[in-house]
């Protein structure tokens, strides 16, 4: 295996470590996310949309790839994307736990910003893959 493909190199790590955080995210969060709204009283409608919210940012992974692809921030287009992303998925789940009661709208804006930035951060890891 060429030294560039080795994924537990020093440069190559942050590849290995962003999809554990999208698998357990994914996986583990997503009961808490799902019963959540429960817990504030949310009608039906607000549970339908709130998972809508949620799972929408999966429909753009495309654009997120056009988007760093076209605006390379300090000269670089995947890890820097990557790093400015899991920040904002960690600030909006630290600012959710942070509000002893969140209202329904906001707790759905906190998965909206959740959901964009890690799938966000996923894309850039895919094409840091197909870079290889």
């Amino acid at each position: 295996v060429p030294r560039s493909a080795q994924l537990f190199r020093k440069e190559n790590i942050c590849i290995v470590m962003c999809y554990v955080l999208v698998g357990l995210f994914e996986g583990i969060t997503r009961v808490v996310m799902n019963v959540y709204p429960l817990e504030l009283g949310a009608t039906e409608a607000q549970q339908t949309t709130i998972k809508v919210l949620r799972s929408l940012p999966a429909s753009f992974k495309i654009l997120f790839g056009f988007l760093s692809d076209a605006v390379p921030l300090f000269g670089y287009r995947r890890k820097i994307y990557m790093g400015i992303s899991w920040a904002i998925c960690a600030s909006s789940m630290l600012i959710l736990a942070a509000t002893p009661v969140p209202s329904v709208p906001f707790l759905s804006l906190m998965y909206l910003v959740f959901g964009f930035s890690m799938w966000f951060a996923d894309v850039m890891a895919d094409s840091l893959v197909a870079e290889k």
